[in-house]
């Protein structure tokens, strides 16, 4: 009798969330089929009226605005789990408006103080529940009768302003008293109108440009519903109070903040104009200012950044220069949270960096322009403080100006489940695989970013096409995705292009740089490889239907570039290979002929019209590659290691053709002393095309290597993330100062053929979301034994080896309910757990 336990009911990949204003929200849950019913206090508005499988789209009655619904799981034999969600405003953000604070119009500033918005309201009835909706342009952060809102920072994240914004939602009817209430918001740059934002010195702008504003904007509304059915709005408009004059001298993503606890806020009165402070205003609505197009919608259950972890330093070194180097044991994104016990008027300096000089120093030209300091003046109290708008990637700290201080640190990511586990014989490997994760979780900053200290941190599409699937055996981040594909889709030039950085920095491929840098081989794929991966990981079809007319017209316009189904445009080639390079023809075309199998796919799955044109597409492409890469002999005329990588992996070789690529591949690994010499687009494949095709030792021994060029090498060196080159830190050297990041999750990708290959746990393309799932594990290398744990949309994968002294290998596998599994594509496997030997 199978299970009928039913396990992580999320409404939109979210557990019970507030704020959903989707028309269809996704239903999803670990555990066998179930008939669902949602309901709305009492009345059914949808009755599945059979047993379906997880993930389900809602297709019951219209959901009102600010509603709560519960839906129900019932299984075959009875047993049952629930869940629930609360609608958001749907679309009328009518009971606000934009506001600013007056002091920050006028002149052109690099940063802006932080300023701070309040609001008062006085109701002799408390209100049974109380909703805040807040977004802002810029970022925020408040609280209501002194208790924070939320734990959520950097809200509300980042989008394609010109587009879209986000909002979300807040219950604060615990908070709420009966009398006066106070609504504190405070607001800075954050990604819209800091240095990231002010273009000075970026290519292709003036020196008092932005890409969005020149100073935030605040817009928010809170709902009041009361015992008799009265509601009230109380949205941000000209009555609300602000002032920038307070500790806040800046708060800036690039340059860290600037605190004076010395010069606290000035006390908000909430009287008339004459009782008004000096420096408070009252705040300024929009119809003053121009704002970008942006439609406000919700975040829609979408992972925000958290604190999820405190760390104390592991060594406090106090140097002969007189400051301080505080080493936290690990790289990651995050800020410092200190109190300093100093007199007044002491003033107070913090530098963050990943790595120290030989001499112990702190090393920090690799920020290149980012400062990434924080400056704090004393007020002569030891009081808590801690970064507001900002975040640095670092492991060690330097602190000068005192020495009597306390400061631990906060580590800051996308707040996503942990869906996978992963250790083995060999402890390097172990310590890479963390390190894999730690660079995910320090670059997964509400958007993928490709590093977290300099001055870029930017979403690179390259980075995210490459380590997405990896990123998604470790984390749950279908919401991450979902949330930041909608911006990659409006995000497209004119002609349907995909950008290189989304959001783009460079405009929206406007600029000469920014159309070079439009529908490029492997950055530009990731409109396509992304979405992709999601469907193949959550079985969550949306993730085509939202944007198929998108990636098809991106698709066309990349046929219509190509000469003779020859594609061009690959201007970051083979990023950071060792002077192995591929050329950029056979790369374009390459990606081109995989987009075109994903659109394949996907018109199979939505039944498209357009099947035929993608499959004549995809033939032609493939049809040109082969005769333009590989002569009469059936040998690849291009001989770096990505070329063959990437034609085995992407199945592009002539069926007479892949043993020789294969082979040839083998050889020049071996040959280069088993090193590899490929860069962000041809590592990715490396493995897999060595396994898939006879060479599984060298795989492994590829992945084992441990001296320079190799995965293990940083490890070796004492990385404790993935790093940008292959060469950063080499013979006690530093590499190339203007990218060297030390926290780049892209070479992290590797850990997707540990999972996919080594533990043998993968999903069926015909049945995705792993519903069915293929356990193929594949021992070798140096490997005694290996165990790891996949908890996938349909429930928790179990796959573990070890070798025998009888010279055979023990299997154990743990399938959950609901999940057809087979062994070597054979053997189908029950529920449960099941040991076999081989």
């Amino acid at each position: 009798m199978r299970s009928e336990q039913f396990f992580r009911l999320r409404t939109e990949y979210a557990d019970s969330p507030l704020g959903i204003d989707l028309t269809a929200p996704l239903f999803s849950w670990q555990g066998p089929k179930a008939r669902i019913v949602v309901r709305r206090g009492e009345t059914v508005v949808w009755d599945s009226g059979k047993l379906v499988e997880s993930p389900v789209c809602y297709r019951g009655k219209a959901l009102r605005p600010r509603t709560a619904y519960c839906w129900e799981l019932t299984g075959e034999g009875g047993g049952s789990a629930s869940s629930g969600f609360e609608t958001g405003l749907m679309g009328d953000y009518s009971g606000s408006r934009w506001i600013s604070d007056p002091s920050l119009h006028g002149a052109w500033k690099r940063m802006n103080p932080v300023s701070k918005f309040v609001k008062w309201f006085d109701r002799p009835e408390k209100p049974v529940r109380i909703r805040l909706y807040a977004t802002a342009l810029g970022a925020w952060s408040g609280t209501f009768n002194g208790v924070p809102i939320g734990d959520g920072i950097m809200l509300p994240g980042w989008t394609e302003y010109a587009s879209r914004v986000l909002y979300h939602t807040f219950d604060l009817t615990a908070g709420a008293e009966s009398g006066a209430n106070r609504l504190e918001i405070l607001l800075g740059d954050g990604w819209f109108s800091g240095t990231m934002a002010k273009r000075q010195g970026m290519p292709g702008s003036g020196p008092e440009s932005s890409i969005y504003g020149f100073h935030p904007y605040l817009r928010a509304a809170l709902m009041l519903d009361y015992s008799d059915g009265r509601s009230e709005v109380i949205g941000t408009d000209r009555s609300w109070l602000c002032s920038c004059k307070g500790p806040y001298e800046y708060s800036d993503i690039y340059t860290g903040e600037s605190f004076r606890a010395d010069r606290p806020w000035e006390e908000f009165h909430p009287a008339a104009d004459e009782y008004l402070p000096r420096d408070v205003r009252y705040a300024v609505p929009d119809e003053q200012e121009r704002l970008p197009g942006a439609e406000i919608v919700s975040a829609n259950g979408a992972p925000v950044v958290r604190c999820v972890e405190v760390r104390k330093p592991v060594s406090r070194v106090k140097r002969p220069s007189g400051e301080w180097i505080l080493d936290f044991g690990q790289n990651f994104t995050g800020r410092e949270r200190c109190i300093f016990r100093a007199p007044a008027g002491t003033k107070i300096h913090l530098r963050h960096g990943e790595m120290l000089q030989n001499d112990g120093s702190l090393y920090a030209a690799n920020l290149r322009r980012a400062k990434a300091e924080t400056w704090y003046v004393s007020n002569g109290k030891a009081e808590p403080y801690e970064p507001l708008f900002t975040f640095f990637g670092f492991r060690y700290l330097e602190v000068s100006g005192c020495d009597d201080f306390t400061i631990e640190a906060r580590v800051l990511t996308s707040d996503m489940e942990q869906t996978s586990r992963f250790e083995c014989s060999n402890p390097l490997l172990n310590r890479f695989s963390e390190n894999v994760r730690w660079g995910q979780r320090s670059n997964f900053f509400d958007i993928p970013t490709d590093c977290p200290q300099r001055d870029e941190r930017l979403g690179w599409m390259g980075d995210a096409q490459i380590f997405i699937p990896t990123a998604l055996y470790q984390q749950n981040g279908a919401g991450f995705f979902r949330k930041w594909l909608a911006d990659v889709d409006l995000c497209r030039t004119l002609s349907g292009e995909y950008p290189a950085v989304v959001p783009p920095v460079w405009g929206r491929g406007t600029t000469d740089r920014g159309r070079d840098m439009c529908g490029q081989a492997g950055w530009g794929d990731a409109g396509f490889i992304c979405p992709y991966t999601c469907y193949l990981f959550y079985g969550d079809v949306r993730f085509f239907t939202d944007r198929f007319d998108v990636m098809l017209r991106a698709f066309r316009g990349m046929m219509s570039r190509a000469e003779d189904f020859i594609c061009k445009d690959a201007i970051f080639g083979d990023w950071l290979n060792l002077d192995d390079p591929t050329s950029p023809e056979l790369l374009a075309t390459a990606y081109a002929c995989r987009d075109a199998r994903i659109m394949i796919l996907a018109a199979r799955k939505l039944r498209r019209p357009e099947l035929g044109y993608l499959r004549q597409m995809e033939a032609a492409l493939r049809k040109a590659y082969q005769k333009r890469f590989f002569n009469r002999k059936g040998e690849l005329l291009e001989v770096s290691q990505t070329a063959r990588a990437i034609t085995l992996a992407f199945g592009l070789a002539p069926r007479r053709s892949i043993a020789r690529t294969a082979a040839q591949l083998d050889r020049a690994i071996r040959e280069n002393g088993v090193h590899l010499t490929t860069g962000f687009l041809g590592t990715p494949c490396l493995l897999r095309a060595l396994s898939d095709n006879g060479f599984l030792e060298t795989a492994y021994a590829l992945l084992e290597q441990t001296t320079y060029p190799s995965w293990l090498y940083p490890v070796t060196c004492g990385a404790t993330t993935i790093w940008e080159r292959w060469n950063s830190f080499r013979d006690g050297q530093f590499g190339d100062v203007s990218m060297n990041s030390f926290n780049h999750y892209a070479y992290g990708a590797a850990m997707e053929w540990l999972y996919a290959v080594a533990a043998g746990i993968r999903p069926d393309t015909d049945d995705p979301g792993f519903r069915k799932v293929l356990l193929d594990p594949r021992p070798g290398g140096s490997l005694q034994w290996l165990k790891a744990e996949y908890d996938s949309p349909a429930g928790r994968i179990k796959s573990a080896w070890k070798r025998l002294p009888s010279g055979k290998v023990e299997y154990t596998f743990t399938v959950p309910a609901g999940v057809k599994a087979f062994f070597r594509g054979r053997r189908e496997l029950q529920e449960g757990e099941t040991t076999l030997t081989e």
